[in-house]
């Protein structure tokens, strides 16, 4: 915590290294591989989400990040869920 009482976010000092990098771009190969399309179409499916959500909520394109999760099982609920603030609620 700062001085003035706010929290500083800690990752600004951890810059990515080549294993994070490869890390990131294998789980793009497996989720292309996983939805049987390329991972240009897995950006282009993401960016449409983010725009869509973006005619609701206010979002900043910059540091919202979209996961796509594939699974087989049924009845897996929900893994995560992050609150929002809607346009004019």
């Amino acid at each position: 915590m700062e001085r003035d009482g706010t929290v500083r976010d800690f990752r600004v000092f951890f810059k990515k290294n080549s294993g994070s990098i490869a890390r990131e771009r294998l789980k793009g190969v497996i989720l292309a591989d996983r939805l049987c399309c390329s991972p240009e179409t897995t950006d282009r499916i993401k960016k449409d989400i983010s725009q869509v959500l973006s005619k609701y909520i206010e979002l900043d394109h910059m540091k919202v990040k979209i996961r796509l999760d594939i699974s087989r099982e049924s009845g897996r609920g929900v893994k995560h869920v992050k609150t929002i603030q809607i346009k004019g609620l």
